[in-house]
């Protein structure tokens, strides 16, 4: 990642992203209040299903809203959150290995404001 965005498959991706096996995605969150079940539910719908959904924070590792745990835990995803640049490199080393993983990523500096 740098200040704009992820590079992901050689493409320059700007904010948030949500990452899947396959294929990746822009996400809308721009911080951590914005990360919502609702954000998130296309990571349920996913199939084969989703075994780790990542969520990457951003600069600081912040616990997992329990609504969010308790969604996912009820459709067979377990939840770990962490900083960003941790939930990354987590994402590649469970990829390489062919679990079915899922990373949330807030851009390390996602605290931003339009207003500013």
């Amino acid at each position: 990642w740098n200040e704009f965005g992820f590079l992901v498959n050689d493409v320059e991706l700007e904010g948030s992203v949500l990452v899947l096996p396959r294929s990746y995605l822009l996400w809308s969150p721009k911080t951590f209040d914005d990360v919502t079940v609702d954000s998130l539910k296309l990571v349920a719908l996913i199939e084969p299903s989703i075994e780790i959904l990542l969520i990457g924070t951003g600069e600081v590792s912040r616990p997992p809203k329990p609504e969010m745990v308790e969604y996912f835990r009820q459709h067979g995803i377990v939840v770990e959150q962490m900083n960003t640049s941790s939930s990354l490199s987590t994402f590649n080393i469970l990829n390489e290995e062919d679990r079915r993983v899922a990373a949330a990523l807030l851009h390390p500096s996602a605290d931003w404001d339009d207003d500013e």
